[in-house]
């Protein structure tokens, strides 16, 4: 045999070899493309399964309060599973004593929206008292700022959530709520926005301050983990 059919077989058999290389990797990328399709369709099984369950909570919480919505400066679902009320309505500015008037809300509106929650607790995860500030702090620098609301969103959602306790009497409920009841302060960590005359985006400080019960589903926290475990 000549070096020169030599040659030739062995560059043969290598590009032989380099084909068998290439159809495995195109065979284990169309078994990894045919995962990723399967999980991304049972996410999205999943999240119509979250959606819902929250519509319908949403619908619930919507025809209970719709007469008193207006009164209580509330607003329902309106980004997300919640029930959010203006700063103004709750506290005096920088306070975290609860006025006169939200109790009097809270002694109508907690009760009801309780019975809301336990006819749907084989759903829910969570109960979630958030107390969310603006950006402002008197003559601060930004992290003081936030630092200060923090604490004093802290103790807001602790107001509002140790007085709901003294609101409901039912033992049930209460062994429900020291298992699924929690309180945060958000700070200005979400802030709620609003156009000027010129179109742009600024921070809109009445609305960003304000007092929410944010309801956690089942499903809504199994699709969180998985969406976490994707990205570990």
């Amino acid at each position: 045999m000549s070096k020169k059919q030599s040659l030739f077989e062995n560059n043969s058999n290598a590009e032989d070899s380099w084909l068998s290389v290439a159809d495995m990797m195109a065979g284990l990328m169309m078994i990894f493309l045919l995962i990723a399709v399967l999980y991304i369709s049972k996410l999205r099984t999943e999240y119509s399964q979250v959606q819902g369950v929250s519509d319908d909570i949403c619908s619930e919480l919507q025809e209970e309060f719709r007469i008193e919505q207006a009164e209580w400066e509330m607003s329902i679902c309106q980004g997300g599973l919640l029930v959010s009320f203006q700063d103004e309505s709750v506290f005096d500015r920088g306070e975290h004593r609860l006025k006169q008037k939200f109790k009097n809300i809270l002694d109508d509106f907690f009760p009801r929206f309780m019975n809301i929650v336990k006819r749907n607790e084989i759903n829910i995860s969570e109960l979630r008292i958030e107390g969310h500030t603006s950006s402002e702090y008197t003559r601060s620098n930004k992290n003081n700022s936030y630092l200060n609301n923090t604490q004093l969103s802290q103790r807001r959602s602790y107001s509002v959530m140790k007085y709901v306790f003294n609101v409901i009497s039912n033992k049930e409920k209460h062994i429900w709520m020291r298992k699924n009841l929690t309180a945060h302060g958000m700070s200005s960590a979400k802030l709620i926005y609003k156009k000027d005359l010129e179109g742009e985006d600024v921070e809109d400080k009445k609305r960003s301050r304000r007092v929410e019960f944010k309801i956690q589903t089942n499903s809504q926290q199994k699709l969180i983990d998985q969406f976490n475990n994707l990205f570990q």
